[in-house]
């Protein structure tokens, strides 16, 4: 388990494989609107098959996951295609944690730069993704479609890995 402030999370952080697929489509129906589960686990194991895409997913000592990232990689750059923490999964750490790991990944594959949308009100990302270390670079004026509000911007935010490094990832998590 990963160590958070000095002590053992409750959760760990992998590689989600083809087989998880059933379970990140649950973990969405956790922080989204309803979804057709069966479509959705098989837009999972699509995208889980793809190798242009990673996955990461925080799971409970139970096996219940916490939290899934999305990124899909082409030539030297990356992006965040999504980064869900389940409610009860929230403020443990969990995505500081994923970040960490992707940027483990990414660099063991040579990749030089990570790049994300966040809505500018989303003041809890925000601070996340600026102590990361990420920088905005542009804005995307109406990005995101709010129910019943006014479109909200983006901000695109980037963050330099230093072009990779040879090798595979390091161990985490007792991976």
């Amino acid at each position: 388990m990963p160590d958070v402030d000095g002590h053992a999370a409750p959760w760990r952080i992998g590689v989600a494989r083809p087989a998880d697929a059933l379970r990140l489509a649950a973990a969405g129906l956790r922080c989204r609107p309803p979804a057709d589960l069966p479509r959705d686990a098989e837009r999972w194991r699509a995208r889980l098959a793809d190798a242009a895409c990673l996955t990461l997913l925080a799971e409970a000592a139970s096996g219940r996951v916490l939290a899934v990232l999305e990124a899909s990689s082409a030539a030297d750059e990356a992006e965040v295609v999504d980064i869900v923490v389940t409610p009860d999964g929230r403020r443990q750490g969990i995505a500081r944690a994923l970040l960490s790991r992707l940027r483990c990944e990414l660099g063991a594959r040579g990749i030089g730069r990570l790049f994300l949308e966040v809505a500018v009100d989303n003041e809890a990302a925000l601070a996340l993704y600026k102590a990361e270390g990420f920088t905005a670079v542009a804005t995307r004026r109406g990005y995101y479609a709010r129910t019943g509000g006014a479109p909200v911007d983006a901000l695109v935010m980037r963050l330099d890995l230093g072009g990779g490094r040879a090798g595979p990832p390091p161990a985490m998590n007792g991976e």
